[in-house]
């Protein structure tokens, strides 16, 4: 990670592979990448606390995987057909993305009692979307 966000910006600021966002995609992979090893730590951590292995701690994993992003994906939804038909500043947009950004956490925390889910891959598949499907909105929120 320290040495793909560096070269990744130097290639956006010299305009290499910008028109397909082919830089910002690395970043984000690679931040995903860095999240699921996190679900996975936070498994295992909690699996070593306990000292007891369970099949469904285990399959917690896979969960917390799917679930953020499909989370993600559905807020992303909702918040472009919210910005579609209200017109607000950008600013206040990107407060409103941090905002639910943060109540992700807070759900990530309540849900941890019956089933895994990655508040942090649900922000990253936000981001991902929003740049896929919205690229114009994703360069002003950036």
């Amino acid at each position: 990670m320290t040495v793909v966000v560096p070269m990744m910006v130097r290639l956006m600021e010299e305009k290499c592979g910008t028109s397909k966002g082919i830089p910002g995609l690395i970043i984000a992979g690679s931040s995903a990448d860095d999240i699921v090893m996190i679900v996975f730590y936070t498994v295992f951590c909690l699996i070593e606390s306990g000292g007891s292995i369970s099949w469904l701690s285990f399959m917690n994993i896979p969960l917390s995987i799917v679930t953020g992003i499909i989370v993600g994906i559905g807020i992303e939804l909702i918040l472009a057909f919210f910005f579609s038909k209200s017109h607000f500043r950008d600013s206040l947009k990107l407060v409103l993305i941090f905002g639910v950004g943060f109540g992700l956490v807070l759900l990530e925390d309540y849900l941890s009692k019956w089933f895994g889910f990655s508040s942090s891959l649900a922000v990253i598949t936000i981001g991902l979307v929003i740049m896929a499907k919205r690229k114009e909105q994703a360069h002003r929120l950036s």
